[in-house]
């Protein structure tokens, strides 16, 4: 049993005092005593060997007796930390009693002696146990490493299941996602998914929102729990975000106009002016023409262009209704011209409809005062429409011509020109219908000069022989006989050469409707003919009729 050591052992005596000194042994133990107590007053103490303290009353000197047991304790102390190393404050531990750890991760706890199980617990979820072994009034250092950071990962996909990118995933403060701007610098954990959409992050346990999205995204945000070293599965499908057409309408002078209408010709977003004239869409990315209507106004047109989480911004201006105004805008879009002479110009034309519903009148062209084309159109409320008007310029036409569309009150004009020169030949150049021995850009065939005559016979047979220089008259053509122009030009001969002396007119080729026209063949070795017009002269004229 191990030695007993009596403190003080109470006999009592006539006195009342008693009597100390003994010693001996008692079942095994060596039993002590020394001093004296009194004996309604003193108590008898023995400790034993295995650290249990026994107390014995001796009150008014009894023969009874009340012993208590008193257990040796010692101390068990240690540090906590992650598996990085840093230190884990306020984790709990546990062995017998509890005790929390400071802020280096440190702890200490007096327990009995013995062997008890410490137990390391942090935000509520036990993370580590360890058996340790108690020696009365002694230290038993116990330090623990316990894995604390838990663990999110998932994958980021569009709603046909493909990875998106750029894209964000982050963690924050319960609610922190409604608090704050998109994507600020404030969260406790972010990580952009890799090219197959997948990600990871790590944090400390604890109670958080989890979100993904981007600027072009919309952001999806859920709740998670994170537990001490756990590891949750969180997926997301999120969309494309809506972009926005933002402005103000004002009038004229620059002043807000409230209570403005604001919609998307091909979309569905619309919206009222505030007091300051501003307004505010919500669109899906596109192309959209916005539309601004006010009471008293013109309606106006915009073209705008919306990128998925980008504004775009757009002011209009109205201008203020004239009950007598025409309710066709009119602009002139594009000519075709310059043109030579005989040639036909189109006018495009751009008509916008002011009212608020649908308009139809008549579009005219005028020419120098005069109306050459017209058309009747139709055009719906708020919208725009194009049509083409034609003029054709006479044979003799040169120079610069006013050009007006015409649509009620409303009016555009513009200067159309019309080239001589661009319906002439040099035999190896162009002209306006066909060329000799050159191109025709203007899709002519190859040069005929039909005659208008009723009679055969040949005229000019021979030009071009071996005989000299011939000075030709070209008279008659055109009239009962039917000139043939064969062998000009044979094989040896050389070119004919039609030359106009200075100030002289150059010659016209005038066909009857119903000629055939006449062919110009050179012969085999022969040079196409030239046609040299000397300066001041005029060049001549090439003139099919219809038929």
């Amino acid at each position: 049993m191990g030695e007993i050591r009596i403190a003080a052992v109470v006999a009592t005596l006539a006195l009342g005092i008693a009597a100390v000194g003994v010693a001996g042994a008692v079942g095994g133990d060596t039993v002590t005593a020394a001093g004296a107590v009194d004996a309604s007053l003193g108590t008898v103490q023995t400790n034993t060997t295995d650290g249990t303290t026994n107390t014995t009353d001796t009150t008014n000197g009894t023969d009874s007796t009340d012993t208590t047991n008193e257990t040796a304790t010692g101390t068990v102390a240690g540090t906590v930390t992650d598996e990085g190393g840093s230190a884990v404050a306020d984790a709990t531990v546990t062995v017998g009693s509890a005790t929390t750890t400071n802020a280096t991760g440190e702890y200490a706890v007096t327990v009995p002696t013995g062997t008890d199980t410490l137990a390391v617990s942090v935000a509520g979820e036990q993370v580590a146990t360890r058996s340790v072994n108690v020696t009365a009034n002694a230290t038993t250092a116990v330090d623990l490493t316990v894995a604390v950071t838990a663990t999110i990962k998932g994958r980021v996909t569009d709603s046909d299941g493909q990875p998106i990118s750029p894209v964000l995933v982050e963690l924050r403060e319960p609610g922190r996602f409604e608090d704050m701007a998109q994507f600020p610098t404030e969260y406790v954990a972010r990580t952009q998914p890799d090219t197959d959409g997948y990600y990871q992050l790590a944090a400390d346990p604890g109670e958080y929102d989890l979100g993904a999205g981007s600027v072009e995204y919309e952001i999806e945000v859920t709740s998670v729990s994170l537990s001490p070293g756990a590891t949750l599965t969180r997926n997301f499908t999120i969309e494309r975000a809506d972009g926005g057409i933002a402005g103000t309408v004002t009038d004229e002078s620059g002043t807000p106009i409230p209570n403005a209408t604001v919609t998307t010709l091909n979309g569905t977003a619309s919206a009222a002016t505030d007091t300051d004239g501003a307004f505010d869409l919500t669109i899906a990315e596109g192309s959209y023409t916005v539309v601004a209507d006010a009471d008293g106004y013109q309606p106006t047109t915009s073209e705008v262009a919306v990128q998925a989480g980008q504004t775009t911004e757009t002011d209009l201006s109205l201008t203020a209704r004239n009950a007598s105004a025409s309710p066709l805008g009119v602009a002139i879009a594009d000519t075709s011209d310059p043109v030579a002479p005989g040639g036909t110009v189109a006018v495009d034309a751009s008509l916008t409809n002011r009212r608020d519903e649908t308009v139809s009148q008549t579009v005219a062209l005028v020419v120098d005062g005069e109306t050459v084309d017209d058309t009747f159109a139709s055009v719906a409320a708020g919208a725009s429409e194009s049509v083409t008007l034609v003029w054709t310029a006479s044979a003799d036409a040169d120079g610069s011509y006013t050009a007006t569309v015409q649509s009620g009150d409303a009016a555009a004009s513009t200067v159309l020109t019309v080239d001589p020169s661009l319906n002439t030949s040099d035999g190896s150049g162009t002209d306006d219908g066909a060329t000799n021995g050159g191109t025709d850009d203007t899709g002519g065939a190859d040069p005929t000069f039909g005659t208008g005559n009723d009679s055969s016979g040949d005229l000019f047979e021979g030009i071009g022989k071996d005989s000299a220089d011939a000075n030709l008259s070209f008279e008659g053509i055109g009239n009962d006989t039917d000139p043939t122009f064969d062998g000009v030009n044979t094989s040896d001969s050389d070119a004919p050469t039609f030359e106009f002396d200075t100030g002289s007119d150059g010659p016209d080729f005038d066909f009857e409707t119903g000629s055939d026209a006449p062919t110009f063949d050179f012969g085999t070795d022969s040079g196409g003919p030239d046609f040299d017009f000397e300066a001041g002269s005029d060049a001549p004229a090439f003139e099919f009729p219809s038929d």
